[in-house]
Parts: C-alpha cells; structure tokens; sequence
C-alpha cells in the first residue's frame, strides 16, 4: 500500500470513529420519548445538560471513606450550586464536595470542588417537604465552558399543569444504583390531584411531577427540573421506590425565586 493510501485510509478509520461516538451522545432530538424514565431508563450525556452536578458526602464520624453521591444539584453560576434542604440539613460545608461535568456517579473524571457555605432556607419543614431548597457556595468557582460545564437560569413563574419537565440525576433503583447520568421527560402534575395522591400535604412552594411510573426516587433529590430550558424546580421528597405511582414533588423556585435571589446576591 502507498502512503497516500494508508493515509486515506487512518482518515476514514478517524472520522468513523467520531461518528460511532458522536452518535452516543443524546442530544434534544432524541429525548422526546415520554415513556422513558430514569429508573431503568435512558442516558444521557452532561454536553447536553451541561448545569447538572453530583453531590458528594463523606460522615464526619468515618474520615477515612471516600465522598459518595447524595444528591444532585443545578449550577446557578461559577460559584452557586442550587440543591434541596433536605440534602444537607444537619451537616458542615466540609462533608461535601461538588463534582461538575461528568457522565458518572462515582469517578472522578469532572471538575471537583469543595463546598464553602451552605444556605438552607429558613423556614424549611422536614416534615412536610415545605421551601426544600439550599444553596450551596462553593470553595472554587467552576469554569463553565458551555460544553460540560454550563449555568442555568431560573424560571419567573411556576409551571402550569401539563407542561413538559426534564429531568436528570442519578438514582437509586429498587435493585442498583445507576452510574450513568441518567433522564426522562414528564409532565406537570397538577395541584389538586398531586394534593388528592399525597392527602392534602401540598403548599404553595412545591408542584408535583408524573404519576404512572415516571417520578423521582433516591439518589435523583436536590436534582434540576427543567422547564423551557429554566430551572423551574428542585426534586424534594425521596419517594420509595416500591410507589411508583404517586407524583413526585419538587420544590417550586419560582415561588421561592425572591428567596434564592436575595441569598445569592450577597455573594455574585
């Protein structure tokens, strides 16, 4: 063989494994299925939902382990990570570290940062999932690139019922722990059913998400839903598994839009 035709060759070799990679990437085009969901479900790539972080914890009584996924979390800006209270209610800034840009739950292929300040809403309600929403202010700030490491806005009115959320995160499934960032679509529940499923435990600063399978479990809490490309929520109450069939609730950042607002102007 010529050189000219070895080198065509390596060229055709080259751009047909850019292709075959490319095509595993899941881009907006290929998420309009509704059926799928994240437990068991469809994966996706952080290029396309490049605002998604993992929440890393380590015990302060077991020093010697390694940070593991808690939660997830939306990126707000370089420094601002928004997540649930419930995530981090009861715990130091230094039991977390914030991983930005990667596919996986447990590597450390991303950006790695440590958390410097955390904001819990005031009046949160453990109880009743009530204004779950934190912010966390990390140590570095991140570079966002507008590949995998992007910010996103927030919404300035709540969703309305029917309206197409996204949804991404890692989750506990009833029998493993997914390890690829994984996502589904689903729609907007509205009020008086998601308060009818879950016996009147709704207010104001929550909205429900996709009864028949679709909701959020363990491993996908503090996690982004996205409405029109806004992050209109934040995935709230850890729901068991084993109901399915219950709506899952978020925290509503559009009702507590003031509140993250104020927070984060203190720090921007």
């Amino acid at each position: 063989m010529n050189s000219a035709c070895y080198y065509i060759t390596l060229l055709v070799l080259a751009a047909s494994t850019l292709t075959a990679s490319l095509n595993n990437i899941n881009t907006n085009a290929n998420l309009e299925d509704n059926t799928s969901r994240i437990v068991g479900g469809k994966d996706a790539h952080i290029a396309v939902y490049n605002y998604q972080v993992s929440l890393r914890y380590k015990s302060l009584f077991e020093p010697e382990q390694s940070y593991e996924h808690i939660c997830s979390g939306a990126i707000y800006s370089d420094i601002i990570v928004i997540t649930a209270a419930h995530c981090v209610i009861g715990t130091v800034p230094s039991q977390f570290k914030v991983v930005a840009g990667s596919n996986y739950r447990s590597d450390n292929s991303g950006t790695i940062v440590p958390v410097k300040e955390i904001i819990m809403n005031e009046n949160y309600k453990p109880n009743t999932a009530e204004n779950d929403i934190a912010i966390l202010v990390l140590g570095l700030p991140l570079r966002p690139n507008n590949f995998t490491i992007g910010t996103i806005d927030l919404v300035k009115s709540s969703p309305i019922t029917g309206a197409t959320a996204t949804i991404t995160g890692w989750r506990r499934t009833k029998s493993s722990l997914t390890e690829v960032l994984q996502v589904t679509r689903v729609p907007i529940v509205s009020h008086d059913q998601c308060k009818e499923d879950h016996k009147g435990q709704i207010t104001d600063s929550m909205f429900c998400i996709n009864a028949a399978g679709n909701n959020d479990c363990e491993g996908d809490s503090g996690g982004p839903v996205v409405v029109n490309d806004k992050l209109a929520g934040i995935l709230s109450r850890q729901l068991d598994c084993t109901q399915p069939n219950l709506p899952g609730i978020s925290a509503d950042v559009a009702h507590l839009r003031n509140w993250l607002l104020e927070k984060i102007a203190a720090y921007q």
